[in-house]
């Protein structure tokens, strides 16, 4: 896959995700794809944030990961999850993202959003740069894993900064990004 565009992906990916992901694994033998359940023309359409669950996600009582996180907001019936950044396996890969989109397809759960961990409260500089960066990266994982939203944390005003000045260096790097 190295090397090869988004548009060369998205045409071999039928096959090229199969190959990739193998035919075991756990989400396969949870949920037949024949057997997903949707509700059409439904009213309101449920997501969960995966912030919602940090205490489970991360920390000292870590005891879920984001495959779980997806198969629990299934098990209560919603229709979405919101796949926060911070809880992401590290380093974050393709084979791994893959995985994630397909437990979420398979869990019948769309992926609704992708929320990024960011400071764009750093003056031009170094700072600022390395988190332009870091949101530019997220923002392609987001695309691979079809999220159609991304929510951005602008960050807090530094020490000493007044917040007006604050507000507009974060407005600044959100139109860079």
């Amino acid at each position: 896959m190295i090397g090869m565009n988004r548009r060369t992906f998205l045409g071999v990916a039928p096959f090229g995700a199969a190959a990739l992901l193998g035919s075991s694994g756990p989400a396969r033998a949870a949920i037949d794809p024949s057997e997903r359940k949707t509700t059409p023309g439904a009213p309101f359409k449920l997501s969960v944030a995966a912030y919602s669950y940090r205490k489970y996600l991360q920390g000292r009582d870590k005891n879920m990961t984001l495959l779980d996180f997806i198969r629990k907001c299934a098990e209560m019936g919603t229709d979405g999850v919101e796949l926060t950044e911070y809880y992401f396996e590290k380093p974050v890969t393709r084979e791994y993202l893959m995985r994630l989109k397909r437990t979420a397809h398979l869990w019948g759960q769309t992926i609704t959003g992708t929320p990024i961990g960011n400071q764009f409260t750093f003056p031009a500089g170094p700072d600022r740069d390395k988190q332009i960066e870091n949101y530019k990266k997220w923002v392609d994982i987001s695309a691979d894993l079809g999220s159609p939203a991304i929510r951005t944390f602008a960050g807090t005003a530094l020490k000493g900064v007044p917040e007006p000045e604050a507000r507009k260096t974060a407005v600044e790097c959100l139109e860079i990004v």
